[in-house]
C-alpha cells in the first residue's frame, strides 16, 4: 500500500517536497518519510483487522487523508472550524475521512504510534458502522489502543472512568 502524496501534510499547507527522490511531506518544519509513514499506516491497520470482527480491506486501498497541525491552529473538524488545544493528541474527522496529528509527533515513538493507532480506529469504526453519538466510539477505540501498547510491552496508563464518562452519549431527557 502506498500513501498519495497529497494524503499526507501539514494542517496549515499541502506543501510536499521530494528528498532523495521519495515524495516527503513538510511538517513542523521537517521532512516527514511517506513510505514509512504508509508503512506504519498499513501496519496498524492489519492489527486492527488481526483483533476485531472489522472489514479494513477497503480502508487499505483508499486510507484517510493524515494532516500534521500545531496547538493554536484552526482545522476542518466535523463541519466546523475548531482551535487546536494544548490538551488533544489528535483528531478524526469522520465527515472528511481526516487524521489531525498534533505536533510534536514521532513515526518511531511507542506512544505517538498509538496515538495515530487509535484515529485509525475511528475510521475504519466510522467506514463499519453507525453510532448514536460522535462519543459512543472511544471507549472501544481507547481499548484497542490499549490492547495494542500492552502488545508493545508499553502501559497506556489511561483514565478509565475519564473514558467511560467520554465515550457516553448525551441523554434525551434529564431525570
Amino acid at each position: 500500500m502506498a500513501l498519495h502524496a497529497g494524503l499526507l501534510h501539514a494542517c496549515g499547507s499541502s506543501e510536499t517536497v521530494r528528498a532523495s527522490g521519495q515524495v516527503a511531506a513538510v511538517s513542523w518544519n521537517s521532512v516527514v518519510d511517506v513510505a514509512a509513514q504508509s508503512e506504519l499506516i498499513d501496519k496498524l491497520l492489519l492489527w486492527v483487522q488481526e483483533n476485531t470482527n472489522y472489514d479494513v480491506s477497503a480502508i487499505r486501498q483508499s486510507p484517510p487523508h493524515i494532516n500534521f497541525c500545531n496547538v493554536g491552529e484552526r482545522i476542518e473538524y466535523e463541519g466546523e472550524r475548531i482551535i487546536v488545544d494544548p490538551d488533544l493528541n489528535a483528531a478524526y474527522d469522520s465527515q472528511l475521512r481526516r487524521i489531525n496529528i498534533v505536533g510534536p509527533w514521532d513515526l518511531h515513538n511507542t506512544m505517538d504510534q498509538s496515538i495515530l493507532l487509535h484515529e485509525l480506529i475511528h475510521d475504519v469504526q466510522s467506514v463499519n458502522r453507525t453510532w448514536y453519538c460522535l462519543q459512543e466510539p472511544e471507549w472501544e477505540a481507547y481499548k484497542l489502543q490499549d490492547a495494542w501498547l500492552a502488545q508493545q510491552g508499553t502501559v497506556s496508563g489511561f483514565d478509565w472512568l475519564y473514558i467511560y464518562f467520554l465515550s457516553r452519549c448525551p441523554r434525551d431527557h434529564h431525570p
